[in-house]
């Protein structure tokens, strides 16, 4: 009866021009109707939309000769419940560990420094907004010379391996020109953990020996550094698309007409930033590989003055590694893990 008392009311009242229009994503008719006439149809047909919705579950649907009908077939509401709810990506959200050192003395009060000392802060909290190799990210946690600091992803969530990368870290490092081994990067191990009791190092890291410390040393490779955080920019930014880039003869360079789109996903490319496998990960305490099982929902950077990277660390200029964001790739939630155990 509903629905026929809606076909019968545009038939009486609508007139139609032939051309079609696209109105709130909809084909449909365009819709003439002249002057008083128009208020009594909007008003009439608002009062029976509304008497119809108090009735009966509906969409709108102009499949019959462009006259508007109701659809009972509810199955593809998405709610929160669903399979289908909108997938969104993961970030930090905590700081869990705080072990700071010393930055160097060109930073005593820089930014996000104060008296020499890190400033422990919320930057590193959400999605990468990322500048690419142009300039340096300030936003972000830094952690002084042999300092470290360990995170927590989103609670309710936790990182799983999976296939592939199964997380992703970035700093704020740029590039002098853009040359790939001009990068102005402070390295740093990454470790994980599921309860803050057990970490596990990555077993995969390579990198070059720096002899001294105390003494600038300007041979940083981007090539022989594997495994650790910070080696390269962040294009990924959560607030706008960015110009990709790729590295060729020796520098990043941009591509042509591709762009990272700011409402990327974990798997995209030219995101930047350093990715991780948990299958490379193995136990601190007594070298076991990461648990099938394992859910990850910590990671920690620690600073190390004996990794040759792209800042040297006598000229002062040193803020120790920085945490600008991560994201988790293979993400579950604790809902999801209750069921499986179940």
């Amino acid at each position: 009866m509903n629905r026929m008392l809606l076909i019968w009311w545009n038939k009486a009242i609508v007139s139609r021009n032939p051309e079609n229009n696209n109105i709130s994503g909809i084909e449909t008719d365009h819709i003439w109707i002249g002057g008083k006439m128009k208020i009594l149809y909007c008003g009439l047909l608002l009062l029976l939309t509304v008497f119809l919705n108090c009735n009966n579950d509906f969409s709108i649907n102009s499949d019959i000769n462009n006259v508007a009908v109701i659809n009972d077939n509810i199955s593809n509401v998405i709610t929160a419940d669903s399979d289908a709810f909108t997938e969104r990506n993961i970030y930090l959200d905590a700081i869990v560990e705080w072990n700071p050192g010393l930055t160097g003395a060109a930073r005593a009060n820089y930014v996000i420094v104060e008296d020499s000392l890190p400033v422990k802060n919320d930057l590193a909290f959400g999605g990468p907004t990322g500048n690419g190799c142009g300039s340096r990210v300030y936003s972000c946690v830094c952690v002084g010379i042999n300092g470290s600091a360990a995170f927590r992803f989103e609670e309710g969530f936790y990182i799983y391996n999976g296939d592939g990368y199964d997380f992703t870290t970035f700093e704020g490092s740029f590039a002098w020109g853009g040359a790939v081994d001009g990068l102005c990067c402070e390295l740093a191990h990454v470790e994980v953990s599921e309860d803050l009791i057990t970490w596990y190092y990555n077993s995969a890291e390579e990198y070059d020996i720096n002899p001294d410390p105390t003494e600038d040393n300007g041979d940083y490779c981007h090539a022989n550094v594997k495994g650790l955080h910070g080696n390269n920019p962040t294009w990924a930014n959560i607030n706008q698309d960015m110009q990709a880039y790729e590295i060729k003869n020796g520098k990043w360079t941009a591509i042509e007409d591709v762009y990272v789109s700011k409402d990327f996903k974990p798997t995209d490319p030219y995101l930047g930033g350093d990715s991780f496998d948990l299958f490379t990960f193995r136990s601190k305490t007594d070298d076991s590989p990461w648990p099938d099982e394992g859910k990850m929902r910590y990671v920690r950077i620690i600073d190390d003055d004996s990794i040759i990277d792209g800042q040297g660390y006598s000229n002062g200029w040193c803020f120790g590694a920085q945490m600008h964001a991560a994201m988790g790739i293979n993400v579950k939630t604790d809902t999801e893990l209750a069921t499986e155990e179940n």
